[in-house]
């Protein structure tokens, strides 16, 4: 891995840079001192992005677990549907009468067909 390097690290500026050092020693910590803040802002809009990562993060799996459980709570009240529907239907057969009914040869004693014949 070989990431590009800042402007100031090649070869020519980093010479004239010496260069100049030598000829204004007092400019060093000028500079030091204007590199310093600019590592320091940089290290603070890190740490702003990593808490906000951090934030979005949180609130994905904030949702994630509500959305499962929202999920599980669908899937339980299909099948407790399921079955109510299968009770009623049951009960409209039996009280239609179709299953001693001779209506229908085939069929009566799949159950498939007899919802038709109550509606």
């Amino acid at each position: 891995f070989d990431p590009p390097r800042p402007p100031e690290s090649i070869g020519p500026k980093k010479k004239n840079r010496l260069v100049r050092w030598e000829r204004r020693p007092h400019d060093v910590d000028a500079d030091l001192s204007v590199y310093q803040k600019t590592v320091q802002d940089i290290r603070k809009e890190l740490h702003k992005a990593e808490d906000e990562c951090e934030r979005i993060e949180t609130f994905g799996a904030m949702m994630r677990s509500h959305l499962m459980n929202h999920l599980t709570a669908q899937v339980e009240e299909g099948k407790l549907l399921h079955d109510k529907l299968a009770s009623v239907s049951n009960q409209c057969v039996k009280a239609a009468g179709l299953l001693s009914s001779k209506t229908r040869s085939r069929g009566t004693g799949k159950g498939q067909y007899l919802m038709r014949d109550v509606l």
